[in-house]
């Protein structure tokens, strides 16, 4: 298999999701977004592999998901957890 195959997997590019603790395809994507605009990692031959196959797919996230995605609007964990945070 490819190097990239996992990957791809993460990225919602085929129907095998290889880890449920990783996060959502969507989430994936975005952070294949941020690390796309990092000058250390944009140029890396995975990253550019990845965002022509996201970009292909019609999966690449937009401005609003990306800030959706970054900014988080309540706290999602067991209430036990929670419940200590306030």
């Amino acid at each position: 298999t490819s190097p990239v195959t996992g990957f791809e997997a993460l990225l919602g590019l085929s129907a095998w999701k290889p880890f449920e603790c990783v996060g959502e395809s969507a989430e994936c994507r975005v952070a294949l977004a941020v690390v796309s605009e990092r000058v250390d990692w944009r140029d890396h031959p995975v990253v550019l592999a990845l965002g022509d196959a996201v970009r292909r797919a019609g999966l690449w996230p937009t401005n609003a998901q990306i800030n959706a995605a970054l900014t988080p609007d309540r706290i999602v964990m067991p209430l036990p957890y929670a419940d200590v945070l306030t």
